[in-house]
């Protein structure tokens, strides 16, 4: 099994969204569910726009936080997972 950090991560093209104050609404074109992202999950999803690797992702909001890559590592790859599971993003292989 490879270690999702090494992964590029893109938004899935059956979404909309909107960034609205401090919230994201995500709107899935398919099934017609809307997400709604606030905080570090609001962060990771506007840094998906600007970085295609989960890794740099990941390191930018250890930064920000001042933690622990490894520590906000987990956090964010079960976050990325779980956006996946729900066809908001999609994974690839890093080039």
């Amino acid at each position: 099994m490879c270690d999702e950090s090494f992964l590029d991560v893109f938004y899935s093209k059956n979404i909309s969204w909107v960034l609205l104050g401090d919230e994201v609404f995500v709107f899935d074109e398919i099934t017609d569910k809307i997400y709604l992202f606030k905080d570090l999950s609001k962060e990771f999803w506007l840094l998906i726009q600007k970085n295609k690797r989960l890794a740099d992702i990941i390191f930018q909001l250890a930064e920000k936080y001042n933690v622990d890559f490894l520590r906000i590592k987990n956090d964010i790859t079960k976050l990325a997972a779980k956006f996946a599971k729900n066809n908001l993003i999609v994974w690839s292989e890093a080039v």
